[in-house]
């Protein structure tokens, strides 16, 4: 990302809440970039002191958000969301719009002018996936 960005990104979100994608998410990150985290962590945290060091030095802003109710474990939101798509419930359905990266900035606008109508949206980061699952 720092490669493709000349940099890094000016935002990063990390969402899946693994100790790796907190890292990565650092390390994305351009100079006085913002991170927000989202993802509950899982595992043990830690960063070396290269890596706390470039925090440091980027002078980036971080951010924590709260998603969702996270204890007792099996019984929080996430694992009933998991256990329902296990048991055959469709998502895809509730998907209104997969749009590229790149047509985020204006997906984004649409949805906060409510151009139309937005259930929810996915950003496909990877253009050369397999686009048969769009809606």
């Amino acid at each position: 990302i720092r490669e493709l960005t000349s940099g890094g990104a000016e935002i990063v979100v990390e969402a899946c809440g693994l100790p790796l994608t907190f890292r990565q998410a650092i390390a994305s990150t351009r100079l006085f970039g913002q991170v927000v985290f989202l993802g509950n962590i899982h595992g043990t945290f830690e960063l070396s002191e290269k890596e706390f060091s470039s925090i440091l030095r980027r002078e980036f802003t971080m951010y924590g958000t709260w998603n969702s109710k996270v204890t007792p474990r099996g019984r929080d939101e996430w694992s009933r969301v998991l256990g329902a798509m296990e048991n055959d419930v469709r998502v895809l359905p509730l998907v209104s719009d997969i749009v590229p990266l790149t047509e985020g900035p204006q997906t984004l606008h649409a949805m906060h002018n409510k151009e139309r109508w937005f259930n929810k949206v996915l950003l496909q980061v990877d253009e050369t996936a397999p686009s048969e699952v769009r809606p």
